[in-house]
């Protein structure tokens, strides 16, 4: 009875051993989907934010996000800072945006290509993590300019929403410890150059 008994609690355990790595599996590229959907949205709305600022310089009207004095989009977007970054790189902030949401899509999507071969993860994830960890620095150095200024613009709060929500799913979870920082670097500069390009 003691030898059945041992039997099938062996075979239980088995099963479940068995089926948690494909439930875990199914679990990351289920949050890999919804990073893609993070990465989408924010990258509609860099879009948004970039065809507004181009209406704006070229005499067109105010954008939608322009509420008041203290709730401006377009004060934000001309600000010193904007322009400062936008002369001595090309890129306004609104495309820096857009280039920060399509890396991470293009690595959600590579995540979940990753994970459907069974192939390791360590080092993509990375390479995501420093791709939302500098986007969250940045977002945090930015909305304190926007308060320093004392102008707040609702879009650009929201991309650091978008931001944050997708640090938040890069570094939860998963240690990431096996995979190398230098090539995690290198697949985050290197799909920053290509895009730029």
């Amino acid at each position: 009875m003691n030898l059945l008994h041992f039997t099938l609690t062996g075979i239980k355990l088995s099963q479940i051993m068995n089926k948690e790595p494909a439930a875990s599996g199914a679990q990351q590229r289920r949050k890999y989907y919804f990073l893609i959907g993070i990465a989408l949205l924010a990258l509609a709305l860099g879009i948004y934010q970039w065809i507004e600022l181009i209406q704006i310089r070229t005499g067109g009207s105010a954008p939608l996000c322009s509420l008041s004095a203290k709730i401006n989009c377009a004060t934000v977007w001309n600000s010193p800072l904007a322009d400062k970054v936008h002369d001595l790189t090309g890129i306004p902030f609104a495309g820096w945006g857009v280039a920060w949401a399509a890396i991470v899509l293009l690595m959600g999507i590579e995540l979940i290509v990753l994970a459907r071969k069974g192939n390791p993860l360590g080092t993509a994830v990375l390479a995501l993590r420093l791709t939302t960890g500098f986007g969250v620095a940045t977002s945090l150095a930015l909305f304190t300019y926007s308060i320093v200024i004392g102008v707040i613009c609702p879009t650009c709060f929201l991309f650091y929403i978008l931001i944050v929500a997708a640090a938040v799913i890069a570094f939860h979870g998963r240690k990431g410890g096996d995979g190398q920082w230098n090539h995690a670097l290198l697949q985050s500069a290197g799909l920053l150059l290509i895009l730029l390009a």
